[in-house]
C-alpha cells in the first residue's frame, strides 16, 4: 500500500555510491593545508600537523586519505617517511 512511495533499490544504491569516501572531494582543511605545503618539495606528517593544528593521528589519516585519491606520494617508513605534492593533481 505505501511501497509505491519508496524509492526502488537501485535508486537508493545510486545515490549511496555518491558518498564513498574514495569519491569525496577534499576536506577544507586538506586543502587549506596543502596550499601551505605546495611550496614545500616534500613534508611530513608533523610539517601537515603543524599547517592544519591538528593531532598526529588526525594528520595520519589525512595523509592516507590524500595517497589513496593521488594527491600527493608517500615515500619512507616510520620516522622517515616524506609525502610530496603530486604534480597535477587538483591541489597543484
Amino acid at each position: 500500500e505505501y511501497s509505491y512511495c519508496l524509492p526502488k533499490e537501485a535508486e537508493v544504491l545510486h545515490h549511496l555510491k555518491r558518498f564513498s569516501s574514495t569519491d569525496s572531494p577534499l576536506s577544507i582543511r586538506q586543502m587549506r593545508a596543502l596550499k601551505k605545503l605546495r611550496k614545500k618539495e616534500k613534508f611530513t606528517v608533523h610539517d601537515y600537523r603543524k599547517m592544519a593544528n591538528i593531532s598526529a593521528a588526525t594528520a595520519r589519516r589525512d595523509l592516507n586519505d590524500l595517497n589513496e585519491k593521488g594527491i600527493v606520494i608517500r615515500k619512507g617508513h616510520g620516522r622517515n617517511t616524506t609525502y610530496k605534492i603530486i604534480e597535477g593533481s587538483e591541489v597543484s
